[in-house]
C-alpha cells in the first residue's frame, strides 16, 4: 500500500486531529510529530553521506532517522516546516523595522530589499536544507504550507497589516521558489481559507481559547483531502492504494 508520511512542527497537530476524526479514509497516512518549530531556524538534522540517511539530531525534537537504504521508506513525505512565517512575524520588531518601500515615519527603520531576503533565509534556511537532504538520499518530498496568520495576532495590536502582509506573503513565495528550483513540490493554503486581507480566515481559529496560532479540524480536514489530491496527482500507478 502506498505509504505517507507526515513530518513536522505543530502545525500537523490540526491535520492529525482531523485524520484520527475519519482514519478510515486516510489509511496510507501516518505521522511524525518532530517537535515545536522554534528549532526548524537551528542546525536540526545530520547527513551522512556514505551512508546515505539524514536524521534528526535536536535535543529538542524526535529522533526521526531515514536512510536510503531501508526497505520501508514512505511513498511521500510531506514535510510541514519549511514554508512557515509565524516565527519571523512574532520575533521580529516590525513596528520599528519595515522594508524600505513600505516606511512612513521617521521613527521607522527601512531595511533593505537585501537585509528582508537573509532574514528569511535565515529563518527557513535550515528547513529547506532538510527537505534537499531527504531528496538527496531519494525520498519525495513534498512541503505543506503552514496556515497564515490570524486576525487575533498579538503582534497586529502595535504593527501595522500591510507590512505583516507584506513580509507573510514574500516569505511564502521565497521560500516556495527555493524548494521548487530544488525539485520540490509545495501543497499551499487552501484558498476558501484565506480572508481578503491575507489572513486565515477565522472560522479556521484553533478551537482551544488563546491559541491564536494554530488552524482547527476543519482546516485540518481540507489540508489532509489536499495532501491526497497532491500524492494521487503525484503517484502515478500507486494512486488505486489512496482511494
Amino acid at each position: 500500500m502506498t505509504k505517507i508520511l507526515l513530518v513536522g512542527d505543530s502545525h500537523l497537530g490540526a491535520v492529525k486531529r482531523a485524520h484520527d476524526a475519519n482514519p478510515e479514509r486516510y489509511p496510507s497516512f501516518s505521522f511524525a510529530y518532530l517537535g515545536k518549530g522554534g528549532l526548524a531556524k537551528t542546525r536540526f538534522f545530520d547527513v551522512d553521506e556514505a551512508k546515505g540517511s539524514v536524521r534528526i539530531t535536536s535535543q529538542g525534537w524526535r529522533k526521526l532517522d531515514f536512510c536510503r537504504s531501508d526497505q520501508d521508506l514512505p511513498n511521500l513525505v510531506v514535510l510541514s516546516l519549511p514554508v512557515n512565517t509565524s516565527r519571523i512575524l512574532r520575533e521580529m520588531s516590525w513596528r520599528t523595522h519595515v522594508p524600505w518601500r513600505l516606511r512612513q515615519h521617521d521613527n521607522e527603520l527601512a531595511l533593505s530589499d537585501g537585509f528582508v531576503d537573509r532574514l528569511i533565509d535565515t529563518d527557513s534556511g535550515y528547513a529547506i536544507e532538510y527537505a534537499a537532504a531527504l531528496t538527496e538520499i531519494g525520498l519525495s518530498i513534498a512541503a505543506l504550507e503552514a496556515p497564515r496568520f490570524f486576525e487575533d495576532a498579538p503582534y497586529l495590536k502595535r504593527c501595522r497589516l500591510d507590512v505583516i502582509r507584506y513580509i507573510d506573503t514574500l516569505y511564502r513565495q521565497r521560500v516556495v521558489d527555493r524548494l521548487s528550483d530544488l525539485g520540490i513540490g509545495v501543497i499551499t493554503q487552501a484558498p476558501q481559507t484565506i480572508s481578503e486581507i491575507g489572513s486565515t480566515k477565522m472560522e479556521f481559529d484553533n478551537e482551544r481559547p488563546g491559541d491564536v496560532h494554530h488552524a482547527n479540524l476543519n482546516y485540518g480536514q481540507i489540508a489532509l483531502q489536499q495532501i491526497q489530491d497532491f500524492a494521487s496527482q503525484h503517484l502515478g500507478m500507486r494512486t488505486s492504494a489512496l482511494k
